[in-house]
């Protein structure tokens, strides 16, 4: 062989092994397919399902602290990837709060309705005079590729969905744990009159992505930069946990997620504690509820404690908090499933912020 065949087959062998290189240090997509019935048995061990006649099956979390709402247990990580995601504290955050939408019920307090769109969170966002929030969007908010938000008429600034928004002064937004800085509830009406809309969930290399929130704004506050967290996705709802998280990557677990293929109902849910609101009684709504054990009952026959009313189950706010009311300081409770192996160290804990 001459010596230019030679030199030729070389440099062939280098430029193979550079692309192994590249491409085995790039993790790929886990390209996971599963029907809706996985959340039923997913989440059955944290929480309880029961069949509402208007919208199907939906989920409540177990063990959960007087006054618990979405989106507040964790922290707000800023990917290349999906832009903001939210990263539960929660062995059971790979579901709802990627996935389906939030409401709260009278009775019930709040509960999921599971949908087959990921998305690094579904919530609408405000920012301004230094402050971020976020709410959960309920089930008339419609998603699609083709026109984005379907808003199905929500008024997100009305008092009655007040108690649902999250705020944190916006230097405190990129910090590890949100409970520790949430602004008590009692301001929110005012901070969602000060702030603006800026929900802004785009798709980009058939990935949602979200924007809402200026980075380089978050870091001016902060006065430093806003790591970059790369994503791994994961083939598993396991792999999301214990061992396989670390401070230089997260994993996140997002399956295409496909109508049911029979007909089937959620396993029986171990009924665990659960503390709804404080706040004075509300409207009772009238739908039959069905629990995982066949029982069914009428919402008239039940009880109407005092909770906070937010919205119903089509997502519609129906009556106003009296002047002054809403949660204040809330006791603390165990949360069953709440994930230990952060890697910021220890779990946040149940105070509310200012």
């Amino acid at each position: 062989m001459s010596m230019r065949g030679s030199r030729f087959w070389r440099l062939c062998f280098v430029a193979t092994l550079m692309a192994v290189g590249v491409l085995w240090s790039k993790p790929t997509q886990a390209q996971v397919e599963v029907d809706i019935g996985f959340f039923y048995d997913g989440l059955a061990p944290y929480g309880q399902w029961s069949n509402r006649s208007s919208i199907g099956w939906v989920w409540s979390p177990n063990d959960v602290e007087v006054g618990w709402r979405p989106y507040v247990d964790g922290r707000w990580i800023y990917t290349d990837d999906f832009g903001w995601v939210w990263d539960s504290d929660y062995e059971w955050g790979w579901a709802p709060f990627h996935y389906g939408r939030w409401f709260y019920d009278g009775d019930d307090g709040w509960l999921w309705q599971p949908g087959m769109e990921w998305a690094p969170a579904w919530v609408t966002w405000r920012v301004g005079n230094g402050y971020v929030g976020w709410a959960p969007l309920p089930p008339a908010v419609t998603w699609s590729v083709s026109t984005g938000f379907g808003w199905g008429g929500f008024d997100f600034n009305a008092p009655t969905f007040s108690p649902a928004w999250t705020f944190v002064e916006e230097r405190r937004f990129a910090d590890p744990r949100v409970r520790d800085h949430a602004v008590n509830l009692t301001r929110n009406v005012e901070l969602v009159r000060t702030t603006r809309d800026t929900t802004n969930l785009t798709v980009a290399s058939g990935r949602l992505r979200n924007h809402s929130v200026n980075v380089a704004e978050v870091e001016r506050a902060v006065g430093r930069s806003v790591p970059r967290i790369p994503v791994r996705e994961v083939a598993t709802v396991e792999a999301t946990r214990g061992q396989n998280r670390s401070p230089s990557h997260v994993p996140i677990f997002r399956p295409v997620v496909t109508p049911a293929r029979s007909a089937r109902v959620p396993p029986m849910s171990a009924r665990g504690s659960r503390a709804v609101g404080d706040a004075p009684p509300v409207e009772v709504h009238r739908s039959s509820v069905t629990d995982t054990d066949g029982r069914q009952r009428p919402d008239s026959d039940r009880a109407s404690p005092a909770r906070p009313n937010i919205t119903n189950e089509r997502g519609a706010p129906t009556r106003a908090p009296q002047s002054g009311q809403g949660p204040q300081e809330e006791p603390k409770a165990k949360k069953k499933g709440k994930r230990t192996d952060k890697p910021h160290g220890k779990p946040p804990n149940q105070e509310r912020g200012r």
